[in-house]
This record gives structure tokens, C-alpha cells and sequence, in this order.
């Protein structure tokens, strides 16, 4: 029941690392189940609430890279769409980098390493280009720090 309700609410254990471990030990203890049980058991909650929100993220991107244009951080959408960062990050690259510059295994190990990867603004589809530089979002995207707290 703790990991369901979690879920629903979104909360904020999903979007920082150290409120996630804060939060599982504190429901370890008041469940009285093992840290990495209940740990497994929110994962596999979680995945399958991802995979049923998936298909509404991607089918909505336009309206979400409206969103991330307008100014709003890849946490704060995450976390109103109650979906991990790393994957909104991940189709907003896959949606503002220009097809044609770079592949999508290619992206994937830009996730890893932006800077090797993707090297510089110009994979950066015109239409986006002018939105990305003007805010600065160019150098979050190569220097954003790793959220995943279900990875140690």
C-alpha cells in the first residue's frame, strides 16, 4: 500500500536521491519489511506505473517541448507528470536533436555523456536552437547531475 500511494502522489522521494533513501528506511522501519524488499517492491511498482504513462508522455511531447521552451526545467515537468526525469530528459532530446545529425543508440549514450557524445549545439534541430542557447539550456543538458534513485 506504501509504494502505490507513493506512486499516485508523485512524491518527491522520485526526484531526490537522498529523500528517496530518507523516506524507503523510514518505511522499512514503520512496515517492518527489509530495506532492499520494500526497495525491490517500489521498483516494480514503479515500472509498471511508468509503463502505463509512457505512451500518454510521447503521445503529448509537443505540448511538454512547448513547455520545456517556455522556460520550465526538466524536474519541475517531471514531476507534474509524476514520470522520472531521466526519461522525459531523454524524448526531450530525442525531440529537439536534429534526426539526421545523430541516431537514437546514439543518444542513448549521450544520456551518459553529453559532452562526448553529442559535442556541441550544432546536433541542436534548428527550430529549437535559438530557444536552447537563449536559456542556457545547452549547458544544463551537458552538466545536469544524475537523478535515478533506483541506481546506487
Amino acid at each position: 500500500v506504501w509504494c502505490h500511494r507513493m506512486i499516485y502522489i508523485g512524491h518527491d522521494l522520485f526526484f531526490n536521491l537522498e529523500t528517496f533513501h530518507a523516506e524507503l528506511e523510514k518505511a522499512a522501519w514503520n512496515t517492518g519489511l527489509p530495506y532492499e524488499s520494500l526497495h525491490s517492491f517500489l521498483r516494480n511498482i514503479h515500472l509498471t506505473h511508468v509503463k502505463k504513462t509512457t505512451h500518454y508522455i510521447r503521445s503529448t511531447i509537443k505540448e511538454h517541448l512547448q513547455t520545456y521552451t517556455s522556460g520550465t526545467s526538466i524536474l519541475t515537468m517531471a514531476k507534474s507528470l509524476n514520470y522520472p526525469p531521466y526519461m522525459l530528459a531523454r524524448l526531450i532530446v530525442e525531440n529537439i536533436v536534429a534526426s539526421d545529425s545523430i541516431s537514437r543508440k546514439e543518444i542513448t549514450g549521450a544520456m551518459r555523456d553529453p559532452v562526448r557524445k553529442l559535442g556541441d549545439a550544432n546536433v541542436i534541430s534548428s527550430r529549437f536552437k535559438d530557444s536552447e542557447l537563449h536559456r542556457g539550456s545547452i549547458q544544463r543538458l551537458f552538466h545536469s547531475p544524475r537523478i535515478d534513485p533506483f541506481s546506487n
